[in-house]
């Protein structure tokens, strides 16, 4: 989804980051597909012609706790979200949190 979402930066380039390290390792071609993950990775990899450069970066649990709010915040959306301008406060105490958390 969010790489769906970052079509309209075409031309730009993505760190797609995940805490998933076997997925990742495919991504990055240093493993084989599996066959019950090959929908998820061939999807994420048609998406990377969009963009100008594309690369998928290990990140463990514990630094990825924005990523997992934002998510749950998401699903208990009834519909689409746009945030213009300043994130919601707390976005930036999550991305905080993850920060310190990976020093």
């Amino acid at each position: 989804m969010a790489l769906d979402c970052s079509i309209c930066l075409t031309g730009r380039s993505n760190v797609v980051e995940g805490d998933a390290q076997a997925v990742i390792n495919m991504l990055q071609g240093k493993s084989q597909i599996k066959a019950c993950l090959n929908v998820i990775v061939q999807d994420t990899l048609s998406f990377i012609c969009h963009f100008l450069s594309c690369s998928f970066q290990f990140v463990p649990r514990n630094g990825n706790r924005v990523a997992n709010a934002i998510a749950k915040f998401a699903l208990s959306l009834d519909s689409p979200l746009t945030w213009q301008g300043n994130f919601p406060s707390w976005v930036h105490r999550e991305v905080t949190f993850d920060v310190s958390s990976l020093h």
